[in-house]
């Protein structure tokens, strides 16, 4: 689409909309990658890492949780991870899956599309974890519900981040053609 497009223009307003919107919300967002510098899902892999780290430190409050039967620590690590979860997935859905969905490699955009659809049952598991579970008498009122619960949506989450890296992730890097930003 040529600059002088008006259609352009308005993407390119619409873009820097995002990214001012993304910035207010502290998303940590970088400048649009150098194509000698790192992959352009680097953003989002450092994002899966951090998560990951958050799941585990959750898992450890679990822990301590059931030596000690207070449960204001374990809520405290669950709300860190919710929240750095949906700036993720705000992220996500603002910046990279627009760009993917709209590829001009069909098969990069069916795989979006495929991953996008499967996020949507996620996401609504991951709101309804945070509202049944919202404060420290409701997961000590119901101990052995709240652990089955993180415990089977941590492993979800372990699998989403490990195949959006290995699929999705990998072949968006492939393309080389992708700015997120």
């Amino acid at each position: 689409m040529p600059l002088g497009d008006p259609s352009a223009t308005w993407l390119l307003a619409l873009r820097r909309a995002l990214w001012r919107w993304g910035r207010a919300l502290g998303l940590p967002l970088r400048a649009p990658p150098d194509p000698s510098g790192p992959p352009p899902t680097q953003l989002f892999r450092d994002q899966h890492q951090e998560l990951l780290a958050l799941a585990t430190q959750l898992e450890s409050c679990l822990a301590a949780f059931r030596r000690s039967g207070s449960a204001s620590q374990v809520r405290e690590c669950l709300s860190r991870l919710l929240g750095r979860l949906e700036t993720h997935l705000i992220a996500e859905d603002c910046f990279m899956y627009p760009a993917l969905l709209n590829h001009m490699h069909e098969d990069l955009a069916n795989l979006a599309k495929d991953f996008a659809g499967e996020m949507g049952g996620m996401a609504g598991v991951f709101v309804q974890l945070g509202q049944r579970w919202a404060s420290a008498s409701s997961i000590e009122a119901h101990p052995e519900a709240f652990e089955s619960e993180v415990t089977g949506f941590l492993t979800a989450l372990r699998d989403r981040i490990e195949r959006e890296d290995r699929e999705l992730y990998a072949m968006a890097d492939q393309r080389g053609d992708l700015n997120f930003y």
